[in-house]
């Protein structure tokens, strides 16, 4: 299906980014589950193959935000829910160490739990800036086009 996917989209001649959404990276491992190297390895081929096959890797993970593991899977973008984790992003070495790598971050900024009220533009920014000031220079780790 990857392969498939990835063929469709370079039809169109511009750049390709395929997602991998893995909740399972917060699990921990227990006697009866897929070990975390496994798992890590799995993922990590999985968004090496995209690579070969011309695409951008990008990998999502919004349950526990677990930056060392997402990392460790080696994807192009790193992408999270930053309306919960900002913060813990901007304190994780690992996550760090991704962007000062190249690493691209896509930053989940609007909240989408109910009964949140329409996001306001400016506060989610300053709220970004903030936080990224306080872990280095913010163009470092601002995103940008591939």
């Amino acid at each position: 299906m990857l392969a498939w996917q990835i063929e469709r989209l370079n039809v169109s001649g511009l750049p390709v980014v395929l997602f991998v959404d893995e909740p399972a990276l917060c699990l921990e491992d227990s006697a009866d589950s897929v070990l975390e190297e496994q798992r890590i390895d799995a993922l990590a081929a999985t968004l090496e193959n995209a690579r070969t096959r011309g695409a951008y890797a990008g990998l999502h993970c919004c349950a526990a935000r677990p930056f060392e593991r997402m990392c460790r899977a080696k994807p192009d973008i790193l992408s999270f829910d930053a309306d919960e984790g900002l913060d813990l992003f901007f304190s994780d070495w690992h996550a760090l160490d991704f962007v000062q790598q190249g690493g691209t971050v896509a930053y989940g900024l609007v909240p989408t739990r109910p009964g949140v009220n329409a996001a306001n533009a400016a506060s989610i920014f300053i709220r970004w800036l903030k936080a990224a000031s306080l872990a280095g220079h913010p163009r470092t780790f601002a995103p940008s086009a591939p």
